[in-house]
């Protein structure tokens, strides 16, 4: 595994442009904007999103990683991260899902010229990837002005995924549970899939920055299937370590935005987590779901989540605003990372 290196306050990292292509449409702002007024993808109110309909699989994926990439404008990019699925997603077999995205991305003229010549690295770890390429982003930007790019693409429509979230195989002493959605199960979640891209350097001193302060990545062994009850140990570590690393108490942030997608344990899982983790009582503390409106999208809910934080933060006019946003995969990892909106002027 290459080195991680986890980001501190001391030494933050600064979002500098987003791109997001979700079933709620096309661009960073009209998904924050139709997040924030409620909408989803799964309806009739949706921001269509105009795609080649021809386009299906991997070519379809590679289609909304140029239009997320065409949100970023900058050609000193010294390193990209390739987010995706995690090895243990059913129905995929991860070594041939990697040579068919990587395929299809070198089959677009637009993102051979972009990002031709330039270092990849695949992070293939669902939801938390987002955290641990920012880690790894942390680890490789070695000067000022070093700037990397990350990439997110993933999919939940593939048929064999499809399949065996609805059906799940057979295991002894661990009763059958339906993942999708469906009219006789409430306790599921929508399939969705989409693409997502950041710029990210060092922060600026004169601007307006969505800085993360900091990151946490631990593992959970009562995973959603194990079989075993909720308690939130790995969560709960990954939040309490993000907000060491960050100097600041959960209990500081106006807002939490994770990914859970609909089902109850997740929701379990973040509850148990925030009760744990915080100091001293608070009058409110709203949990933002990027997912309740573009669906489950696994890799991209990172990205997701950071669009969702930033164009909030751009319509409040306070000076600063804190997020605590983390991530739980169906797999062992979780993540946490603490957000900061600044703007310029802010003082310390």
């Amino acid at each position: 595994m290459q080195q991680r290196t986890p980001v501190e306050a001391n030494r933050p990292l600064a979002i500098e442009q987003i791109g997001l292509v979700s079933a709620l449409g096309r661009g960073w702002k009209t998904n924050g904007s139709a997040m924030l007024l409620g909408y989803s993808g799964t309806y009739r109110q949706q921001a269509r999103c105009d795609i080649d309909s021809k386009l299906r699989g991997y070519s379809r994926l590679a289609a909304y990683v140029e239009e997320a990439l065409s949100e970023i404008a900058c050609d000193t990019i010294k390193h990209v991260f390739l987010c995706t699925s995690e090895a243990s997603r059913p129905g995929l077999f991860s070594d041939i899902h990697k040579a068919n995205l990587l395929q299809a991305l070198v089959n677009r003229p637009y993102i051979q010229e972009r990002l031709g010549g330039i270092t990849l690295e695949v992070i293939p770890e669902g939801r938390a990837a987002l955290a641990s390429a920012l880690e790894r982003s942390n680890t490789v930007m070695t000067q000022p002005d070093d700037r990397v790019l990350i990439v997110a693409a993933d999919t939940y429509l593939n048929s064999q995924t499809h399949l065996q979230l609805l059906s799940p195989p057979s295991r002894e002493g661990v009763s059958r549970k339906v993942r999708v959605l469906t009219d006789k199960n409430s306790d599921g979640f929508i399939p969705g899939e989409g693409a997502g891209a950041l710029l990210v350097g060092r922060p600026l001193q004169k601007e307006d920055q969505l800085l993360i302060l900091s990151t946490a990545i631990t593992e959970e062994q009562a995973v959603i299937d194990s079989g075993l009850p909720c308690k939130a140990v790995g969560l709960t570590q990954a939040i309490r370590k993000a907000s060491e690393r960050a100097q600041s108490a959960l209990a500081n942030c106006q807002y939490r935005v994770a990914s859970a997608s609909g089902e109850h344990y997740f929701f379990e899982e973040a509850g148990l987590a925030q009760t744990r983790v915080l100091d001293r009582k608070i009058e409110t503390q709203p949990l933002w779901l990027p997912a309740s409106h573009v669906g489950e999208i696994g890799a991209v809910a990172g990205i997701a989540m950071m669009n969702m934080i930033l164009y909030a933060s751009l319509q409040n006019p306070s000076m600063r605003t804190d997020y605590c946003a983390h991530v739980s995969n169906d797999d062992s990892p979780r993540a946490a990372m603490f957000v900061s909106f600044e703007r310029s002027g802010y003082a310390k």
